[in-house]
C-alpha cells in the first residue's frame, strides 16, 4: 500500500505548504519499532507515525523538500537556521569547495552561526570575500559570524560531517587566539570606542578584530552601542552594518573616523 508522508510541528499538528517541520512517515512498509527496546521505539513512533528527525516542508507543487536534521538546526535567538542553507550560500564563492555550518554558544541568543570551509585546490579567498558573496544569498541574521578555514572537514563513518567536533575546534581556536594574541596599541578612536563596547557588552578587554556578536552582542546591544556612538561622536551608523562591515572594533573605528572627516 506504500506509505504516507507528512510534515508536522512539535505538537504533531500538520504544517502547511512551505512551512518547515519534522518529516513523519506512516504505512505498511514502515518499520514497527526497535526489537526489545520500547524506550527507543516510543521516542520515534508516536500515534502511528515514524518521526524521522529530518526537517523539511512541502513546496508549492507538493514536492517534499528536506532541509536537514532537526538536531543540527541553529537556534539563534528563536530564529531556526538550517545549516544546509548557510552552506549553500557559502559555496557560491568560486574558491569554496565545501562548507559546514554549525552553532557556537551565545550568552543571550543561545546560539550563534559559524562555519568552516575547505577551499578548492589553488583557490584563494578571505573570510570577508566569502561573506560578501554569502550576503547576496542569506538574510543578515543567518550570516556566519566567523568562518574558519580547514584542509578537510571531519567526517564520521557514514561520511556525515561531525558538526559538534567542528564547533569544539572553532571554540578552541578562538580561545587560543585570545590567549596568545599580541595586540597592537589601539588608535585613539579605537580606544574611545572600546570603552563603549566594554560597557555595552559588560566585559573587559575587547579584541580589535573579534566580531561583536561572538563577544556576546545581540541586536538590542548593537542598537544600544550605535546610539552611544551617535551621542559621543555625532556619527549615525545604520544597524544593518553591524551584520556586514562594522562588526569589529577595528572596522567600526575606521567607519567612524571616515564619517567624522567628511
Amino acid at each position: 500500500m506504500g506509505s504516507t508522508v507528512a510534515v508536522v510541528d512539535a505538537d504533531g499538528r500538520p504544517r502547511g505548504p512551505l512551512e518547515d517541520g519534522e518529516i513523519v512517515v506512516q504505512g505498511d512498509d514502515v518499520f514497527a519499532g526497535y526489537l526489545d527496546d520500547p524506550a527507543a521505539t516510543s521516542a520515534v513512533m508516536r500515534h502511528g507515525w515514524f518521526h524521522t528527525g529530518d526537517l523539511g516542508h512541502f513546496d508549492a507543487d507538493g514536492y517534499l523538500v528536506v532541509r536537514g536534521r532537526i538536531k543540527d538546526m541553529i537556534n539563534r535567538g528563536g530564529e531556526k537556521i538550517a545549516p544546509t542553507e548557510v552552506e549553500a550560500a557559502l559555496i557560491h564563492h568560486p574558491a569554496v569547495y565545501e562548507a559546514a555550518a554549525f552553532a557556537l554558544p551565545h550568552p543571550t541568543l543561545g546560539e550563534e552561526v559559524a562555519a568552516a570551509v575547505v577551499l578548492r585546490a589553488g583557490g584563494r579567498a578571505t573570510e570577508a570575500e566569502i561573506l560578501a558573496v554569502a550576503r547576496l544569498h542569506l538574510a543578515p541574521f543567518k550570516l556566519p559570524r566567523r568562518i574558519m578555514f580547514r584542509a578537510a572537514l571531519p567526517r564520521g563513518g557514514s561520511e556525515k560531517v561531525r558538526r559538534a567536533e567542528l564547533a569544539a575546534s572553532c571554540r578552541a581556536e578562538l580561545e587560543a587566539a585570545d590567549a596568545t594574541a599580541i595586540a597592537r596599541a589601539p588608535s585613539p578612536m579605537e580606544a574611545a570606542l572600546a570603552a563603549l563596547w566594554r560597557d555595552v557588552l559588560d566585559r573587559g578587554a575587547v579584541p580589535l578584530d573579534r566580531n561583536f556578536f561572538l563577544l556576546g552582542g545581540d541586536s538590542l546591544k548593537a542598537a544600544a552601542l550605535l546610539a552611544r556612538v551617535d551621542a559621543v561622536f555625532g556619527v549615525r551608523l545604520e544597524i544593518g552594518r553591524m551584520f556586514e562591515d562594522i562588526a569589529t572594533l577595528e572596522a567600526m573605528a575606521a567607519a567612524v573616523a571616515a564619517a567624522s572627516a567628511r
